[in-house]
């Protein structure tokens, strides 16, 4: 997609506590992985959408379904007040505990420093949300 192709919109959650993010964190040298779940009370995001993306997010809408806006171009994103986050380990509680301690004692660096990297990351609305069309500034 280019510059020119789509219009923007700004995607905002209208309820606390609706908008998450989840990352997932990949270990080829220990095939090992593992998941973060965060909550944020907040979210807003620029996408840049197409007349058929634009009607397949307004039907999901309409619908009460749960919008994942990593689905679509992201022109900016700001999740705001991060309230919750949940660690998964497919099972391995051991991992769990590990990548708990990291957190606590270095955050993403301390991941990177295991040898983990964030392979991809998705992003969901639910509940009430509102899609405007940024319109131009003259």
């Amino acid at each position: 997609m280019t510059m020119d192709d789509g219009k923007l919109y700004v995607l905002k959650s209208l309820e606390k506590k609706n908008v998450y993010c989840t990352e997932l964190w990949i270990n080829n040298d220990t095939n090992e992985t593992f998941e973060i779940e965060e909550m944020f009370r907040w979210g807003e995001t620029t996408l840049r959408l197409t007349d058929s993306e634009y009607s397949e997010i307004m039907q999901d809408i309409e619908e009460g379904n749960p919008i994942v806006s990593s689905e679509y171009f992201m022109e900016d994103q700001n999740l705001d007040d991060g309230c919750s986050m949940d660690f998964y380990g497919y099972g391995n509680e051991e991992l769990v505990e590990r990548v708990e301690e990291m957190w606590d004692n270095g955050m993403y660096e301390a991941f990177e420093n295991a040898g983990f990297y964030q392979e991809d990351a998705e992003v969901i609305y639910h509940g009430e949300v509102t899609l405007e069309e940024v319109k131009d500034e003259e």
